[in-house]
């Protein structure tokens, strides 16, 4: 994780914002101190621009990427950190998909509405 986004020019800092998380999140899952829970991987890959499987195929060095067993999606996280992550989640996606996902949303949200 950690040498693809020196590749790509970031600090930790930025990719930390890109995702939506601290930047001592991202320090410690370089370090193989924390694991990265899988809610956020496809985050990390699309902030990278690299999929999934490739971020953890590249990771068989040192440390380790390890992944945390799934989450609860609404834990104990507030309506801002939850905006936070979806937005982070939705601009990992390619175009395409978001414009797929935000014409599901629209007719969901109309047929929750009537």
């Amino acid at each position: 994780m950690g040498r693809r986004r020196r590749q790509l020019g970031l600090s930790q800092t930025e990719l930390s914002a890109r995702i939506g998380v601290s930047h001592s999140q991202i320090s410690k899952c370089e370090a193989g101190t924390n694991a990265v829970p899988m809610l956020r991987l496809s985050a990390i890959a699309g902030a990278l621009r690299t999929s999934s499987d490739t971020l953890m195929a590249a990771s068989s060095g040192s440390p380790p990427f390890r992944l945390a067993e799934e989450q609860a999606p609404y834990s104990a996280e507030s309506e801002h950190e939850r905006t936070r992550r979806l937005i982070a989640l939705f601009k990992a996606l390619s175009q395409h998909r978001q414009g797929a996902l935000l014409a599901q949303l629209t007719t969901e949200a109309a047929e929750t509405q009537s």
